[in-house]
């Protein structure tokens, strides 16, 4: 019999807050992958929501990433032809969906919103057993405690009736719903680019801006990508 827990979804403030400020680069990331346990290699391997690698190309997941401007079997069709992962986005008329298979146990997971605009969903959660800076691990080199992957979501999403819960205590389910007004394309029917992986991950990474510039600035690049697969 199925069993499906319901998330509490807290709203963060992010202008004071000093989380996630330190980088992880790539060197960084394959460094520290190559030394750790089989956690934490389960954590950030191949395919999960929270590896740096997911999209092809290294990018910060404690980087908001316009994860709806992106169809999901085009930015992950290596992965899903292999069955390496279960994480799974779309878009209807009237929600956003998102749906992944947990590295830990549900119980772990937490969902926030955040942003100036409240148009950021934070998932994150602690991974280490035993940790004993629970309580600070985000202003630290959170990687070696916890995971975490935070999504930019278009302005008609209304993250305040945002539902999220575990699926027998395996998978992630979230679900954004629209506003009544919203009337923004699809992203499935735009016509896939040539290449899967023309874009340029770099161009999202500005992890030196303070958070609200960087989002800004993410979004309104993502916007270009879309129009250039559009006119593929």
């Amino acid at each position: 019999m199925s069993q499906k827990t319901a998330l509490e979804i807290r709203t963060d403030d992010d202008e004071n807050s000093q989380k996630w400020l330190l980088p992880l680069n790539e060197d960084v990331f394959i460094s520290y992958l190559s030394q750790a346990g089989e956690i934490a290699q389960k954590v950030f391997g191949e395919g999960s929501l929270f590896s740096p690698l997911l999209f092809g190309k290294f990018f910060d997941p404690a980087d908001a990433f316009p994860l709806w401007d992106f169809d999901s079997e085009l930015l992950l069709s290596r992965f899903h032809r292999a069955s390496k992962s279960s994480v799974d986005w779309s878009e209807t008329h009237d929600q956003y969906i998102l749906r992944a298979e947990l590295p830990v146990e549900g119980r772990s997971v937490e969902v926030a919103i955040c942003g100036d605009k409240k148009n950021l969903i934070e998932i994150s959660g602690i991974w280490k057993v035993g940790n004993p800076t629970v309580r600070d691990w985000k202003l630290r080199k959170w990687w070696e405690y916890g995971f975490v992957r935070r999504l930019e979501v278009a302005d008609d999403a209304d993250c305040r009736k945002m539902e999220a819960c575990i699926n027998n205590d395996v998978t992630l389910e979230i679900i954004i719903p629209k506003r009544p007004s919203a009337n923004r394309t699809l992203t499935q029917s735009l016509p896939p680019p040539a290449d899967p992986h023309c874009f340029s991950l770099e161009s999202l990474a500005v992890k030196d801006r303070p958070l609200p510039q960087r989002t800004a600035q993410a979004a309104s690049m993502s916007q270009q990508l879309v129009t250039e697969q559009a006119k593929v």
